[in-house]
């Protein structure tokens, strides 16, 4: 961990490091402005232009010798000797200079010299405190790249004749793609393991392709060489999509060519810790995969506990043949519950309050209710609103009437104002939090469904919603259900909190070990010292 005197050091050298690599950026940008469109007779008789081309060289020479010579041996593809050399003899030799070298030198490399400065201009944080077994390598260093192209779309089909294919980043998951399409002329096709990457907009989406794929004019395969590791190469290019997407081109419809590929820049330490650090990330991503698994499988068991507790009541499911049923308009329930309407329990609340009379108030708006869940977990402020807003009571029920299909309905664990699109429901003859989970049933949404009116914004209204008929249990087995359900909620919500914090810590140490910010102590690291790259990739 670095001290606070050790970061303001850090902070301080960067600063100089970006303010010499600015400096030759723009001495490289002032000598190409001197001889644009001047032929080479009339910039030897032209005394101006001539020592203003020379006095940038030496600009430039003096700027790149303040530049640590740890940090230009990171760069090799830049070349600091000559430029050095050239100011050297500029300085002291200047009677016996080439003026063909410096013309050569003002036309041709000062532009590509200003270009390779730009790409490194991003990652001076990271060079100046760069580990010396780490070194920076242009993408096509560590990869082969092969641009995609599309099969003729007479090829195609959805039964599985030919080679999977894969347009764009469309088919793309969150690691592997999901193709629907095969064909059967594959025109360029994709080496197992290897790195797919979008190259239209979206650009830099990244997959690793599990198995071999047709791929489209969409994707360009990176394929890793001997030395890359094929998941330490999709993690930095996961990390490094913000800056490859700088580098597109295009207004409307974004893009990037194989020459930006291959000239792209990314960071490249040893082999073994190129798998050591992919199989830390992996294994943070594994678990947060499988933390998402659980919540799929909690929320397909409350969907089926819902189905079971309004047909049968709070009963065991093993005991769901011995509760006596009765038919009803609205399918079978326990004997001993009624069938009312939503109007028979529920009243509409129907205060209205202006924002700027409670600035303070909490707000809820439809963007703040959660598809399917009863709790709010966030809100605005009244003062951030302009028309008059509907009031709410803690215990009240919350309903969006817009979209219903959308199925919002969330219990107020507090007070405050919320959207005119929501209805505010206070019950009367109902258990409030039974009154949230019975809003997400099929008797109150397919109600709402059927009585919208609007194309454009369809809305249902208390008016035909307070007909909905609904089952009604005894209080008491109200109050059951309704723990009955908290209790699988507050567990989604413990695996969801869970996979949050995997994500974030993902994301850290995505951060901190493609920077090197972070180093994996040495014995993990040599743990990898003989694993090839096919077994990382089971891991």
């Amino acid at each position: 961990m670095r001290t606070k005197a050790q970061l303001a050091m850090e902070t301080e050298a960067v600063q100089l490091v970006r303010k010499t690599f600015s400096i030759i950026a723009r001495e490289c940008r002032r000598g190409r402005y001197f001889v644009e469109g001047v032929e080479y007779n009339d910039f030897i008789r032209n005394d101006e232009k001539r020592y203003a081309v020379i006095k940038t060289i030496e600009i430039i020479g003096e700027a790149a010798k303040r530049l640590p010579i740890p940090l230009r041996q990171r760069i090799p593809d830049i070349p600091w000797k000559d430029i050095s050399g050239m100011r050297d003899v500029l300085v002291h030799n200047l009677d016996n200079v080439d003026l063909e070298i410096v013309w050569d030198v003002a036309r041709r490399r000062l532009p590509d010299l200003k270009d390779k400065i730009m790409r490194y201009i991003p990652m001076i944080e990271v060079l100046v405190d760069l580990p010396s077994n780490w070194s920076v390598k242009h993408l096509s260093d560590v990869a082969n790249i092969y641009m995609g192209q599309s099969p003729p779309s007479s090829s195609y089909n959805e039964n599985g004749k030919g080679v999977a294919f894969l347009q764009g980043k469309a088919e793309f998951g969150e690691i592997f793609p999901r193709n629907t399409k095969w064909t059967t002329q594959p025109k360029r096709i994709s080496a197992s393991w290897s790195i797919l990457i979008s190259v239209r907009a979206p650009v830099g989406n990244v997959n690793i392709s599990d198995r071999r794929y047709a791929i489209g004019r969409g994707l360009a395969e990176v394929r890793p060489k001997q030395h890359t590791d094929a998941w330490y190469l999709f993690f930095v290019l996961l990390y490094e999509r913000p800056r490859l997407r700088s580098e597109a081109s295009g207004t409307i419809f974004q893009s990037i060519n194989k020459k930006t590929l291959q000239e792209f820049l990314i960071l490249h330490p040893p082999l073994p810790e190129q798998r050591a650090i992919a199989h830390v990330l992996r294994t943070v991503q594994e678990a947060s995969e499988a933390t998402a698994r659980v919540i799929v499988a909690l929320r397909d068991f409350k969907r089926a506990l819902m189905r079971h507790l309004f047909t049968y009541g709070p009963v065991p499911v093993d005991m769901a043949d011995q509760v006596a049923l009765q038919d009803t308009p609205i399918g079978p329930i326990p004997a001993h519950w009624r069938v009312v309407r939503l109007g028979d329990v529920v009243t509409l609340r129907k205060g209205t309050i202006h924002p700027s009379d409670a600035p303070n108030a909490r707000y809820i708006g439809l963007e703040h209710l959660t598809p399917g869940e009863i709790r709010i977990k966030q809100f605005g402020r009244a003062g951030s609103t302009r028309s008059a807003k509907s009031v709410f009571e803690e215990g009240d029920v919350l309903y969006g009437k817009l979209r219903p299909y959308l199925d919002k309905a969330a219990i107020a664990e507090w007070p405050g104002v919320c959207s005119t699109d929501i209805l505010v429901l206070q019950p009367v003859k109902a258990e409030p939090l039974f009154l949230a989970y019975l809003m997400h049933t099929p008797f109150v949404l397919n109600h709402a469904i059927a009585t919208t009116a609007g194309v454009n914004h369809p809305r249902t209204s208390w008016k035909a919603l307070s007909q909905a008929f609904i089952p009604l249990p005894p209080l008491p087995e109200q109050r059951a259900i309704a723990r009955i359900l908290q209790t699988v909620d507050r567990k989604i919500e413990a695996e969801e909190a869970r996979q949050q914090a995997l994500d974030d810590l993902f994301r850290s140490l995505l951060h901190h070990l493609m920077t090197a910010k972070v180093r994996l102590p040495q014995g993990v690291v040599q743990r990898f010292e003989e694993v090839n790259s096919r077994e990382q990739v089971s891991i």
